[in-house]
């Protein structure tokens, strides 16, 4: 699903779905920047309004008609999430914004009385979450279509675990490790590593491989082909966990006490190349790598991720240093994770890091050396380069 706080209200107006005054208590006085109290407070109010004036289907000043057939099509080609997604937001209205595993059994363990009684109490607020998602396709397609007349190719990110808090996991059932009762039994994180001693508790459910396997990675395969229909190339975040995960017991005190389990391996990749096609993808392959980490993304074929901020803290044989790079592959000053290049030199890197860098780019100064690195990149052999702008 969309994010709501990224539909333009502009635009509804050039559509007919709300009027100019209507805009006149959400302009910001801070021109240039971006208020998000301001935001949170105003824009699904105005959605709403939108959403009762596409209701009335009376056509507004400027505008022949407020809706078009493409809005029915819209639902059509998306009701197999959009629907749950629609229903997930009106039970959480109703149920005062909790997390789905506090919300009433039966409509917690979606028994189909419950799912009936919700979808005849809420049905206006049902509608008014699937408007808002068809606001946000149509401006995101108008969007993506402009970017393709420029030549410009849009990479989407996508995590691989999803919230537990989400449409996803009151809908999945099976697909995750749960008790019966909506309560996760074991969840994401990391170990204990360099960054934190006591590793990272994320909290993610964890997929029963297991079941995703005897159902032909089915959800996974129908995520993946709506990611493509959003983006052209799309990166899939921790890509580690497809060989490898840390599981955690939910009610663990930290993520020291997970354990490293197996992932569903180059099975997935198979089950996708089966019924996607070439697989547009990038692997987020950075993180805790260990051999069979390595042999499972050259066995997918799919490139991987060099991100120069860490090629200089340990010698030569670093595989994030150019002359290590492949073509098949993409190469990073920084992601979104990393600070800037001028951030990371004064503030994180240590000085024989600093050291090592001079010697190998040989910029004629120090303060020249966030320079000598986006030269780096662009020289590399890898096929593509991606420069973070901040």
């Amino acid at each position: 699903a969309g994010n709501p706080w990224l539909i333009d209200p502009e635009l509804l107006v050039q559509e007919g779905f709300l009027e100019e005054a209507d805009l006149d208590p959400v302009r910001s006085p801070n021109t240039g920047r971006a208020d998000y109290r301001l935001l949170e407070r105003t824009r699904l109010p105005l959605l709403r309004r939108a959403y009762e004036n596409f209701l009335a289907a009376r056509p507004l000043p400027g505008c022949d008609t407020p809706y078009s057939d493409e809005y029915y099509r819209f639902l059509f080609l998306n009701q197999d999430w959009l629907e749950e997604y629609a229903l997930y937001r009106a039970a959480q209205k109703e149920n005062d914004a909790k997390p789905w595993n506090e919300w009433p059994l039966p409509l917690r363990l979606r028994q189909p009385q419950a799912l009936e009684e919700l979808k005849e109490r809420q049905a206006g607020e049902i509608g008014f979450w699937k408007f808002v998602e068809y606001l946000f396709w149509k401006q995101w397609k108008a969007l993506r279509d402009y970017a393709a007349s420029k030549g410009v190719r849009i990479l989407g990110d996508m995590p691989i675990y999803v919230s537990m808090d989400s449409a996803d996991t009151w809908a999945g059932g099976p697909l995750f490790q749960t008790d019966g009762q909506g309560h996760p039994t074991r969840v994401a994180g990391c170990p204990p590593d360099y960054f934190s001693e006591d590793g990272q508790f994320w909290g993610n459910p964890l997929y029963d491989w297991d079941y995703h396997r005897a159902t032909g990675y089915d959800w996974w395969i129908r995520r993946i082909r709506h990611a493509l229909d959003l983006y052209d190339l799309v990166r899939i975040d921790h890509f580690r966990a497809f060989d490898t995960y840390w599981s955690i017991p939910a009610d663990a005190a930290t993520a020291r006490e997970g354990r490293w389990e197996q992932g569903p391996g180059i099975d997935f990749f198979e089950a996708l190349g089966k019924k996607l096609g070439s697989l547009p993808l990038v692997a987020e392959d950075l993180g805790e790598m260990f051999d069979s980490v390595r042999r499972l993304l050259a066995q997918t074929g799919l490139p991987g991720m060099k991100v120069l901020q860490f090629a200089f803290s340990s010698g030569p044989t670093n595989e994030y240093l150019p002359h290590n790079h492949i073509p098949n592959c993409l190469v990073y000053t920084g992601t979104h994770d990393n600070n800037t290049l001028l951030g990371w030199m004064e503030q994180e890197a240590g000085e024989e890091e600093l050291r090592f860098a001079m010697r190998y780019l040989r910029p004629g100064k120090r303060e020249e050396l966030p320079q000598a690195i986006l030269r780096a990149a662009l020289a590399s052999c890898a096929d593509t380069c991606i420069l973070p702008l901040a």
